[in-house]
């Protein structure tokens, strides 16, 4: 067994609906984050239009977790959009990706 060459091991793909309530309400919009093999995906979707923004994961940078509340969850890395000054806008997580994030941070 110890002949055995390691094998990479290959992800699926993963979605998440990381939509914001202003996005969602004000913009009648959405946000959908796609966790490919290879990249990371936002796709983001407003009544006035849309834009696709794709990262390789080695290129995402830092992710940081930002918490508000206790539950409500966010993240910011070079895939979160910028605001007007040049700052990485939090991406907020769905309900159920915000359950799946608790989940994975206790594992830590």
């Amino acid at each position: 067994m110890a002949d055995e060459p390691l094998r990479a091991q290959q992800f699926g793909t993963e979605e998440f609906d990381v939509t914001d309530c202003g996005t969602q309400f004000c913009c009648c919009g959405s946000k959908i984050l796609t966790l490919e093999p290879e990249e990371a995906v936002l796709k983001t979707t407003t009544c006035i239009g849309g834009s696709t923004k794709r990262l390789p994961y080695g290129d995402l940078g830092s992710v940081e977790k930002l918490e508000a509340c206790g539950c409500c969850a966010s993240f910011r890395s070079n895939l979160s959009p910028d605001d007007d000054k040049g700052n990485k806008v939090p991406i907020a997580l769905g309900a159920a990706a915000a359950a799946s994030w608790s989940r994975m941070s206790c594992k830590s």
